[in-house]
């Protein structure tokens, strides 16, 4: 199931841990929370036994959990129970060298590699991708090698936390992806699932679909005010060109320079907005998360913020019709 999964009021510094129930805990993470915090993160987890996943918080906190979809059986997505992949910390895995500098790449194998041994020919990969200990505010973006690094963004940093977010990213030349920091920063990445070859699922080099900024993109007007809905064109557009039937896509949604506690929901055009939500704003914040949202009418995703906030949303794949 796809889920967007919420750590609220943490009594606590902390982490949770979403995977199948009746299999052991993994040494994985898929949200990081400090004292107080509410984050959200976007998580695609194996379902356990009789139906259910598990939940498990570090440190006291409320759990929220919203539906965005599944892969039903038969599905050419194959999950896996969460693996740690690349850690650069001391107890490195995936990577050796110093603290990945300014500027620097990180290129990752993430096929063949580990229990989940995904295969050489797998099309692409869902990781949880964290960025720790940053140097200083910055950004991380996830792309497949070979590619020319795109103008998108997969998580923010500020100095000195620690901050997670889903990435769904195609395999690039010899079976890996790279990941580039603009700050100085940790890297740990922790693979929930792959699409092999042959899937339906579409990965796209990321690209930037939205920008209500200055330098406007997929919008023209003033920036977003509290209880505004974005309405925006994802198919036919850009270099991914996505088709008109397309039934979902995948975007990583920014939130930025937050004019208050709010939220964002993102949801298909020409439905009603739902109670639930994607990312979490404090004033003044930048925060992303990953979503995987239906198409709506005229091929359209529709985005709601609940405090003024400028709104950025990046491609990185659909689901075509079935």
């Amino acid at each position: 199931v796809v889920l967007n999964v919420t750590g609220a009021d943490a009594t606590g510094d902390g982490f949770v841990t979403v995977y199948p129930c009746g299999t052991t805990r993994p040494q994985a993470s898929n949200l990081n929370l400090t004292t107080g915090q509410t984050a959200p993160n976007l998580v695609v987890a194996k379902v356990g036994t009789d139906g259910k996943v598990c939940l498990y918080t570090k440190a006291g906190a409320h759990l929220l959990a919203d539906v965005a979809g599944y892969h039903p059986a038969g599905s050419s997505y194959t999950p896996v129970v969460p693996e740690r992949l690349l850690d650069t910390r001391a107890a490195q895995k995936g990577y050796t060298g110093p603290k990945p500098a300014p500027e620097q790449v990180v290129e990752l194998d993430v096929t063949g590699v580990g229990t989940a041994a995904v295969p050489n020919d797998t099309e692409a990969v869902v990781l949880n991708v964290t960025g720790a200990d940053a140097t200083g505010d910055g950004f991380v973006t996830v792309y497949p090698c070979g590619a020319t690094r795109p103008q998108a963004s997969n998580l923010n940093l500020t100095k000195g936390a620690t901050t997670p977010n889903a990435v769904i990213v195609g395999v690039g030349t010899g079976g890996k992806v790279c990941l580039y920091t603009k700050a100085g920063a940790h890297l740990l990445a922790d693979v929930a699932g792959y699409y092999p070859a042959g899937s339906s699922y579409t990965p796209v080099v990321p690209e930037r679909l939205l920008d209500t900024r200055a330098a406007q993109k997929g919008y023209t007007g003033p920036k977003p005010a509290p209880e505004q809905v974005v309405e925006l064109d994802v198919t036919g557009v850009g270099t991914a060109a996505v088709p008109n039937d397309t039934e979902a896509v995948v975007l990583n949604v920014t939130g930025a320079d937050a004019t208050g506690d709010g939220f964002v929901t993102v949801y298909p055009c020409g439905t009603t907005r739902p109670q639930a939500s994607n990312l979490n704003l404090t004033t003044g914040q930048t925060a992303p998360n990953l979503v995987v949202a239906k198409v709506g009418t005229d091929g359209k995703v529709c985005l709601y913020t609940k405090a003024g906030a400028h709104l950025l949303a990046d491609i990185t794949g659909y689901q075509p019709p079935s």
